[in-house]
């Protein structure tokens, strides 16, 4: 018992000590540019609307 009170304590005197955030921090978007996926976008929605039409037409054919 006696270490996880003194492990607890090292912990919130590191953290008050070096002044780290217990908050989420905000996240930033990322903007057009070579991380964003806005130029794939585009190829992805036609991949997904091929493979839904090839499902419906294989239902339609079935029944």
């Amino acid at each position: 018992m006696l270490p996880k009170i003194i492990g607890s304590i090292l912990l919130l005197a590191a953290l008050l000590i070096f002044n780290i955030p217990l908050h989420a921090q905000e996240k930033e978007r990322l903007g057009p540019g070579w991380l964003s996926l806005d130029g794939s976008v585009g190829l992805l929605d036609k991949k997904v609307q091929e493979g839904k039409s090839t499902i419906e037409k294989a239902f339609r054919d079935k029944h």
